[in-house]
């Protein structure tokens, strides 16, 4: 049985990376990769930054990608970019990606007095919890032309940040 060619060059790329220095950065643009990846490129992944290695990995949803390797293939990306169209699927899981937000709700109360008893006074209820910082819904009905990016710089995280990429002619 002949092995894909995307698997091949996988393969191939592979060993390039491990077989080199990190001074020279190595990257595979990888498109619609989940039909040719499988629990060794998954283990690469967790190497390759060490080796100046990376991939940019696309696909239109992650249920595409098989069970078995969905954790350790999406552990550890350094930028993600979700895009408009994603599927419920998908915005559960990216939603957990880009983490919770603490939040301060203020509740009101009046409590009136009459004119005997002084006057009218309330009292201020403060509840601090944890949100997500996009619901599902928002990853769903995002804007066309719009994105949530996440960029990851070593330990520092930034975002998420919804961006408008406009549309420029040349």
């Amino acid at each position: 049985m002949e092995l894909p060619v995307g698997r091949v060059a996988l393969a191939h790329f592979t060993q390039a990376v491990l077989s080199s220095t990190p001074e020279r950065t190595k990257l595979a643009v990888l498109d619609e990769f989940h039909s040719f990846v499988d629990e060794h490129f998954a283990a690469f992944l967790n190497q390759a930054r060490s080796y100046g290695g990376g991939a940019v990995m696309a696909l239109q949803t992650i249920a595409s990608i098989p069970r078995e390797h969905r954790d350790e293939l999406l552990a550890n990306p350094s930028t993600v970019i979700v895009t408009s169209g994603c599927m419920p699927f998908d915005a559960d899981h990216f939603s957990r990606v880009f983490g919770k937000t603490q939040v301060e709700p203020r509740f009101h109360t009046d409590e009136s007095g009459d004119g005997a008893l002084g006057p009218r006074r309330g009292s201020v209820r403060i509840d601090v919890r944890d949100q997500p910082r996009h619901r599902p819904t928002q990853v769903t009905e995002l804007e066309p032309l719009h994105a949530i990016v996440v960029l990851q710089d070593g330990t520092r995280r930034y975002g998420p940040t919804t961006v408008h990429v406009r549309h420029q002619q040349a």
